[in-house]
């Protein structure tokens, strides 16, 4: 059944149902189709294959010049535009199966054009946030598809966002029934009790769950349960009045901990020291209960790791913020991490974009992959890294990843460490889960890696309504857009590229993601914080996207996950010429599958060299003794940072001892 709506022409006719004869098994779930067009209306515009701008290099090849007019059938619902071209099958093999269909809010940008070689049409190009570019013509009596496509893509009202997210979870209720007894209910899978519990925390009697921030008087962004230290010098009151020191009411408080070492990940937002630096003898308090947690005997048993280059850090002083001034907290070190801000990832992920798409004489083209000619991974190929390079893109993974790995070390270690940047919901939640997904072999599953999401992003107040620009058509109009969690996945997606054992998850399970937070199909990332989704009902309104996770788990997995492995890994440095651009993400849209599907395994690379597990765990050893004279030379420039007491003492004695044989052969 098929329900018609046109707003911009009401009294328009609804397609005959042979319209619908052919559509490549697409259903439309109850959506309601506002425009149409049939082939002889409708062209897509696509390019002739040319070589590319880079170089030639086996596997890249470049549309340029050369523009095609493919008839084709189009239908804009009010959740998506589907294209279905009349293309040979050698050239439709060139793209994915859900290339030409677009959910509407992941599209990003619609432009009308002069179609010059034909004056009665029009074109609209059209691009999204996963790098995609289309080009349709159209007659001039078909301006009501522009026109409605300009109205839903930049609706006047919000809860837009919310409605068909809304009508998916009664359509998951009727075609399941909402006593489905095997249905996962993604909403449910993190619980912050029986988390902590799984982290055993009941052996730190002085770690408590309070409710301080109760229907969400406290803080907002922050959930309304969160653990605290509380011991003969510290009361809840003294959390409550510490508070107001930081940015947001953004208050210290536990996000992860380390049973094996009593090591500690704590996070916040920036204090409000400013140029004069005031202080609150109640935030010290906290911090000092904090660095008692640790349970080492070394100096520094707090460090604080803000986020920010240190002159960003600084400038916030300015505003009256800014960071710890460590005379006033005992037993701790600060140290800043140099991560550009979500401005500098926004220019950055454009650049990025424009590489993918690369423009020529003012026309928007992309690149074509050939699985087939591919040898080896592209970013490895010295002509394209330069280019890749050039975007910044490759500095922030680099930046996350190894900050990651030396908060995880000393979590390790046995330290309490205190991550903020300015706000704490964008660099801060970045740093927390990367770090725990080195540390803890827990969130390298399935349902770990949804309860650390879950965690780190969501109930702490990611802004993700903001951060996906939902509220923002024009991709350049919005100061506070910028692809916060993408960047994350992609840096956890180096980690499942070069470590095929470790995760059980796959390639497909991360772009599953990125896909959907944008589609407003799922509750899950519509909101910017906890009270929002509490004022909305989401979780009651609306389908988690873990729960449709759950229900095609299979498609998900890797197959090539072992349990053993994944328990011992452990990474002391990723080197920045092993960066890679994230093909798979990227580039998804114009890569051809290979013969057995892109989910089963998208490390074929590696597999000309890494044939076996054995092969693989030989390999490990060997780079990692290249790793450790790299960390060696990280550790001699500063030592207190990677080593404890006794490891700094043992390094000075074989220092001396250096020294001493240098003096004697003198």
């Amino acid at each position: 059944m098929y329900m018609f709506k046109n707003p911009n022409n009401p009294q328009r006719k609804p397609p005959n149902e042979k319209f619908f004869s052919d559509m490549n098994g697409i259903k439309f779930e109850n959506e309601l189709i506002l425009e149409w067009a049939d082939e002889k209306q409708c062209k897509i515009c696509l390019q002739e294959i040319k070589t590319s701008p880079f170089g030639n290099f086996n596997g890249l090849l470049n549309p340029i010049n050369n523009i095609i007019l493919y008839e084709c059938k189009l239908v804009l619902t009010e959740y998506r535009l589907i294209l279905i071209p009349k293309i040979p099958e050698i050239s439709f093999d060139i793209y994915k199966e859900d290339y030409f269909t677009v959910p509407i809010f992941n599209i990003s940008k619609v432009e009308k054009l002069i179609d010059k070689n034909n004056l009665s049409n029009f074109k609209i190009e059209i691009q999204t946030s996963d790098f995609r570019d289309l080009k349709i013509s159209l007659p001039l009596e078909k301006n009501s598809i522009y026109e409605t496509l300009i109205d839903i893509t930049n609706p006047k009202e919000s809860n837009s966002f919310y409605q068909f997210a809304m009508k998916y979870k009664s359509i998951l209720d009727i075609n399941e029934g909402k006593n489905e007894k095997n249905q996962i209910n993604g909403y449910e899978i993190y619980n912050i009790e029986k988390e902590f519990l799984r982290q055993k925390i009941n052996t730190i009697p002085e770690l408590k769950l309070l409710e301080i921030n109760k229907d969400f008087k406290l803080c907002s962004t922050y959930p309304e349960k969160t653990y605290h230290m509380i011991t003969e010098k510290i009361t809840e009151d003294d959390i409550i009045k510490a508070a107001s020191y930081r940015t947001k009411n953004r208050y210290p408080t536990l996000s992860y901990y380390y049973n094996k070492s009593s090591g500690s990940i704590w996070r916040s937002s920036q204090n409000k020291a400013g140029i004069i630096n005031s202080r609150n003898n109640y935030d010290e308090k906290v911090l000092e209960s904090i660095a008692q947690l640790s349970k080492i005997n070394v100096k520094n048993k707090l460090i604080i790791f803000d986020a920010r280059p240190f002159l960003s850090a600084y400038a916030n002083k300015l505003k009256g913020a800014g960071f710890e001034n460590i005379e006033n907290y005992p037993n701790t070190q600060i140290v800043f991490c140099d991560i550009d801000n979500i401005h500098s990832v926004r220019t950055s992920f454009m650049k990025l974009k424009i590489l993918c798409l690369y423009s020529n004489d003012n026309n928007s083209n992309r690149f074509f992959f050939s699985n087939n000619n591919i040898e080896g991974d592209l970013s490895l190929n010295i002509n394209y890294f330069s280019q890749f390079e050039t975007t910044g893109w490759p500095y922030f993974i680099y930046q996350i990843i190894n900050n990651s790995i030396v908060i995880s070390k000393s979590v390790k270690e046995g330290r309490a460490n205190l991550i903020h940047c300015s706000d704490g919901w964008d660099r801060a939640s970045q740093l927390t889960a990367f770090s725990q997904l080195l540390i803890e072999p827990f969130y390298r599953t399935i349902e770990g890696f949804i309860i650390l999401i879950e965690k780190e992003f969501i109930s702490f107040g990611h802004q993700f309504k903001l951060r996906n620009g939902l509220f923002c058509f024009n991709e350049n109009s919005s100061d506070q857009k910028s692809p916060i969690f993408i960047q994350f996945l992609d840096c956890v997606h180096q980690l499942v590229f070069y470590n095929p054992f470790i995760f059980e998850f796959n390639m497909d399970f991360l772009v599953f993601i990125v896909y959907h937070l944008t589609s407003c199909k799922y509750g899950t990332f519509l909101c910017n914080c906890e009270k929002e989704r509490k004022d909305l009902k989401i979780k009651e309104k609306t389908v988690s996207i873990w729960t449709d996770v759950y229900r095609g788990i299979e498609r998900f997995k890797n197959k090539l996950y072992d349990e053993e492995i994944n328990n011992t890994w452990k990474l002391n440095f990723f080197p920045f010429n092993r960066i890679r651009l994230w093909e798979e993400c990227y580039l998804r849209y114009i890569k051809k599958k290979n013969k057995d599907g892109d989910s089963l395994n998208p490390y074929q690379n590696i597999f000309k060299v890494l044939n076996m597990k054995d092969e693989y765990i030989e390999n490990l050893k060997n780079e990692n003794e290249v790793l450790k004279n790299i960390l060696k030379q990280k550790i001699n420039e500063n030592p207190e940072l990677y080593l404890n007491k006794d490891e700094i003492k043992i390094l000075n004695e074989e220092k001396n001892k250096i020294l001493e044989n240098v003096k004697v052969e003198k």
